[in-house]
């Protein structure tokens, strides 16, 4: 095949697949025809597309000794984005109860995560982080303070993905 085909067909599937991305708009909550049905397949469609055509971007680049490198990774970069707004739409769009409670979750969790933090960084401001590292001989034990560090981490991420009855962090 030609390289200006190849190229040609490249541009055809872009045009595609942005354009499938602007019909599913027509489709989502706030569209004239809303029906979730047809905007997930819509998108799920496009992904397919953006999949199948790094693949053969690929094959094109080791078949005809064409530098499309940057092509590649663009629909490779592309279509990492399309699976995630593909997920997030799911999530947020779905009228399963499943996933209505995930979407609480999720936003409770992204409050809990933004409160802590805060609170950590004024409680590391305040210097009560390296007063708990103290081993009260007045010098810092490494293997103590890994271990405190550890269990803290451990602690956050139970907390916030609720798997920790306790809600403290401390």
């Amino acid at each position: 095949m030609r390289e200006e085909y190849q190229k040609s067909i490249i541009l055809v599937i872009i045009i595609i697949i942005f354009g499938g991305l602007y019909i599913s708009s027509f489709f989502d909550m706030n569209g004239k025809f809303r029906s979730n049905i047809f905007l997930f397949l819509i998108l799920f469609c496009i992904m397919l597309i953006c999949y199948f055509t790094s693949k053969k971007i690929k094959v094109w680049e080791k078949e005809y000794e064409t530098d499309y490198t940057f092509v590649y990774w663009s629909f490779y970069l592309l279509n990492i984005f399309l699976i995630l707004y593909l997920c997030y739409m799911f999530i947020t769009r779905s009228e399963l109860e499943c996933m209505k409670m995930l979407k609480n979750n999720m936003k409770g969790a992204g409050k809990k995560l933004v409160f802590r933090g805060e609170q950590k960084i004024d409680s590391i401001r305040n210097n009560h982080f390296s007063e708990s590292f103290n081993d009260g001989s007045g010098r810092l034990g490494i293997g103590r303070n890994i271990k405190y560090l550890f269990n803290k981490n451990k602690q956050f991420w139970k907390t916030i993905l609720f798997l920790n009855k306790n809600e403290s962090i401390e």
